[in-house]
């Protein structure tokens, strides 16, 4: 069945539509057996050869068009794209410093805090082999002063201010070290209440808790000192009511 090629107002002027599907079956089923149909042979492939080159010199000047038109939009893109990336940039520049300002500070914070515990630890042994020279038991007094300092790890975490809110301090504990928590049961270093009810945080950092850790958190805050166990403060964001 012949299928001839519809030509619209829309058809580019290279479309040859002197050839159709029909030339395309007979030149399929052509077989040559004579002089005369090789001759036919030669003619038809050569006309087609003609076509061919009627279509690529009609089309040139076509792409060349849409070719000068896509690289001038391309470049007209990249003039337009110039003032918004680097407004991206420069701001992501300034989000990401402002972001390791933020992170030293905590951590500046955190080991100022674990300082200050350090020395209070400190001093409260000082204090008690002072005591304890004082009643004549020099030997218990140098273990006191002797025993190593168990200083946890503290975790601030540092949250933005809003107008007409404030933060209300949420201490809680994580057992980051669950072998060394469940031998300071063992030794006596932990209550045995502290074994009961431990459970996974499930947050993909192998974190631990226990409603005995999370108590003394709330109630000694960074004083809080358990083997395997570090303090962190989440503060939570409270609406100011009416007289704050």
């Amino acid at each position: 069945m012949e299928t001839a090629m519809v030509v619209t107002d829309k058809t580019p002027r290279f479309i040859d539509t002197r050839l159709v599907q029909r030339d395309v079956e007979e030149a399929r089923a052509f077989r040559i057996t004579n002089f005369e149909e090789k001759k036919i042979a030669v003619v038809r492939r050569d006309l087609a050869r003609l076509v061919i080159n009627d279509i690529e010199k009609a089309a040139k000047p076509h792409i060349e068009r849409a070719h000068a038109t896509w690289k001038g939009l391309t470049e007209e893109k990249a003039e337009a794209l110039k003032i918004p990336k680097l407004i991206v940039e420069y701001y992501g520049q300034s989000i990401t410093n402002r972001e390791l300002e933020d992170a030293q500070e905590r951590v500046r914070k955190a080991h100022e805090e674990r300082e200050r515990l350090r020395k209070q630890e400190e001093d409260r042994r000082l204090e008690e082999a002072t005591a304890l020279e004082r009643e004549g038991r020099t030997e218990e007094a140098q273990i006191v002063i002797s025993e190593p300092l168990n200083t946890p790890p503290v975790v601030i975490v540092n949250e933005e201010k809003i107008e007409g809110q404030y933060l209300k301090d949420n201490w809680s504990g994580e057992i980051y070290d669950l072998l060394g928590f469940i031998i300071g049961i063992a030794e006596g270093k932990v209550p045995l209440a502290g074994a009961l009810g431990i459970e996974d945080m499930e947050n993909g950092n192998r974190l631990y808790t226990s409603k005995y850790v999370n108590q003394q958190a709330r109630s000694l805050k960074s004083m809080l000192a358990l083997p395997g166990v570090r303090v962190v403060n989440r503060p939570t964001t409270v609406k100011r009511g009416f007289g704050l």
